[in-house]
């Protein structure tokens, strides 16, 4: 009764009463008693003041599904070839009669299968923290070498000592000065990256320090990606893409690398006239992230036996080259530039 009764007050002098927050609708920082040696980063506020509800949307702002649906796989994909090979052995006589499986006819249609791999136990909310939040500084800078010295290696599109010199200006003003919220979701998914490399047992620690990282960045580049894309942004969604099906889920693989290609055509870096613009260093970021664009989208519509999504009218870029000067450049950028010639052959 006392509540009614405040509320009428409120509504007959033309106030509504303050509505409650509930727990989970924000994030209370403590002062890292819970995690020693904490980071604490200042983030810059949204583009948009538009709010996400980041319990019913992931990390690019569509609703959440269960990753466990069902999927089109065409005759190229891995799961169409175990098929044939069971079926093969089936015919034979080496599969016991209860495992039938159903016939093919003489044109392929595709198969509607489950591939992705749940992975149990993920981080609670209480794990994940605060999306700017990082690791003490030695883990960060142990992560982030592994991470240039493994993927960063064989996809070079982000630049290291750029990346580097952003995170010792933070470091040196105690992270106080605000971090651009592409950035910091980008180190979030190469630390995540770079924990889960070789991960293969879903309950391992390393694979649940991976998925807070992960967690963490989809928070961060949630929204703001709907503000707008830049060259970070791009390179975010790609590295989430490679990530995403490092861990198999299908379906967020395919969906994040389809807003990677529509987040790179919108800023023109498929366009050679449009490079000229930019100092040498962004130029052959640009190049490379594009080209990893390509890559990528050429080994999924492989792996997943579905058409490309990018047009070849639009592979015409010059090729990459090594910056003169960075120790490890010159056979990074051969390999990179190798495995794209390699996927962009025509068949």
């Amino acid at each position: 009764m006392s509540q009614i009764n405040e509320r009428r007050s409120a509504i007959r002098e033309g106030s509504s009463p303050t509505p409650s927050i509930e727990d989970g609708d924000i994030d209370i920082q403590d002062d890292g008693s819970s995690n020693h040696g904490a980071l604490i980063v200042s983030v810059q506020p949204q583009a948009s003041e538009e709010q996400v509800d980041v319990n019913d949307t992931d990390g690019m702002a569509v609703s959440l599904v269960d990753d466990n649906d069902p999927g089109c796989f065409g005759p190229t994909s891995n799961i169409s070839l175990m098929r044939i090979i069971f079926q093969v052995v089936a015919r034979r006589g080496y599969v016991r009669d209860s495992l039938k499986f159903p016939s093919t006819g003489t044109k392929y249609t595709g198969a509607m299968v489950n591939p992705s791999r749940l992975i149990p136990g993920s981080p609670s909310r209480t794990e994940i923290g605060s999306c700017n939040q990082l690791p003490p500084d030695h883990r960060t800078r142990t992560l982030i070498r592994h991470y240039f010295s493994t993927t960063g290696m064989l996809f070079p599109y982000i630049h290291e000592p750029s990346f580097l010199e952003t995170y010792e200006n933070l470091k040196k003003n105690n992270f106080r000065v605000r971090a651009r919220r592409t950035w910091l979701a980008l180190l979030n998914i190469m630390l995540a990256m770079a924990s889960c490399g070789g991960c293969q047992d879903a309950e391992n620690a390393k694979t649940v320090e991976s998925e807070i990282f992960y967690r963490r960045a989809q928070e961060l580049c949630g929204s703001q990606m709907l503000a707008g894309a830049t060259l970070e942004t791009v390179q975010y969604l790609l590295l989430t893409s490679q990530y995403l099906q490092g861990i198999q889920k299908a379906a967020q693989t395919w969906a994040t690398h389809g807003l990677a290609v529509k987040a790179a055509l919108s800023i023109g870096i498929h366009l050679q006239q449009n490079l000229g613009s930019h100092p040498p260093i962004e130029v052959e970021m640009r190049k490379r992230t594009w080209y990893g664009c390509v890559v990528l989208d050429r080994s999924l519509s492989m792996t997943y036996g579905r058409p490309s999504t990018i047009h070849e009218d639009y592979v015409q870029l010059e090729l990459p080259v090594a910056i003169q000067g960075e120790l490890g450049e010159s056979k990074s950028v051969a390999f990179f530039t190798a495995t794209m010639q390699v996927t962009h052959e025509p068949c």
